[in-house]
C-alpha cells in the first residue's frame, strides 16, 4: 500500500498532460458486464476528469462566473421551529487601537 502511495505521487509530480488518464486514477472499475453500465461508467470516469481540480492545472472548468441565483443558503433553518433572535449587545468601551498591539495584564 505505501509503495502504491508513493508510485501514485511520483505521477502526480509529472506533468499532468503527459501520462493516460488510468494513471491519475480516472478509470473507474466496475463488476457489471453490461455494456450500458461500461459506457455510463466511462461517461462518469470522463466527466470527472475534466472537471476536477489539479493542482498543476489549477481549478475546474466552470462557468467563469458566480451563479447569485443559485447559491445556497449558509443558515440551516427547520420550518417548524420559528427562528430565534441572538443577543447582540454593544461593546463594553472602545479599544484604542495601539492596544490591540500590547498584550493584555495577566488573569488575578
Amino acid at each position: 500500500m505505501l509503495l502504491r502511495h508513493r508510485h501514485r505521487h511520483h505521477l502526480l509530480s509529472r506533468p499532468l498532460r503527459s501520462f493516460p488518464l488510468a494513471a491519475l486514477g480516472c478509470v473507474a472499475m466496475s463488476t457489471s458486464s453490461s455494456p450500458s453500465s461500461s459506457a455510463s461508467t466511462s461517461a462518469a470516469a470522463d466527466y470527472h476528469c475534466r472537471t476536477k481540480h489539479s493542482p498543476t492545472a489549477g481549478y475546474a472548468r466552470g462557468p467563469c462566473r458566480l451563479d447569485w441565483a443559485n447559491q445556497p443558503n449558509p443558515f440551516v433553518r427547520f420550518s417548524p421551529a420559528p427562528p430565534l433572535l441572538l443577543p447582540n449587545p454593544p461593546p463594553l468601551a472602545p479599544v484604542p487601537y495601539p492596544a490591540l498591539f500590547h498584550s493584555p495584564p495577566p488573569p488575578p
